[in-house]
């Protein structure tokens, strides 16, 4: 057997997972996950409406959101700069990992520059 990585068997990493850990489970950060996935997911199911079809996997806490058909990622990179324009960065082709600290002001935001975005993108087809 052969293994490898960065840092695998130094204590420091192993003793600041074991800290984080501890955080999560007194602070419950999968409530205000939850929070965010119920309020994002049935927004970006609407785009079924503009004829838009996205296809959305993955745990609350880092969904991946992708276009049916878009093979190259084109439409994905149209959709990732428009709501860019609209002051949030999402990643074309990875998951997006949501954190626990962002407030329902950030989600609002959120749910605006997607809402632009994927008008933008019906309106460029």
């Amino acid at each position: 057997m052969f293994t490898t990585g960065s840092f695998w068997f130094s204590s420091v990493p192993m003793a600041a997972s074991l800290a984080t850990l501890t955080v999560l489970n007194a602070t419950m950060p999968s409530d205000a996950w939850s929070h965010w996935a119920m309020r994002c997911e049935p927004d970006w199911r609407t785009v079924r409406t503009l004829g838009i079809e996205v296809l959305q996997s993955g745990p609350s806490q880092m969904p991946y959101m992708s276009f049916v058909g878009d093979v190259d990622k084109a439409m994905a990179n149209r959709f990732a700069a428009s709501a860019l324009r609209h002051g949030l960065y999402l990643h074309p082709r990875h998951n997006w990992f949501i954190s626990a600290a962002l407030s329902d002001a950030d989600l609002e935001l959120a749910l605006s520059a997607t809402d632009a975005a994927f008008s933008e993108l019906r309106a460029a087809d």
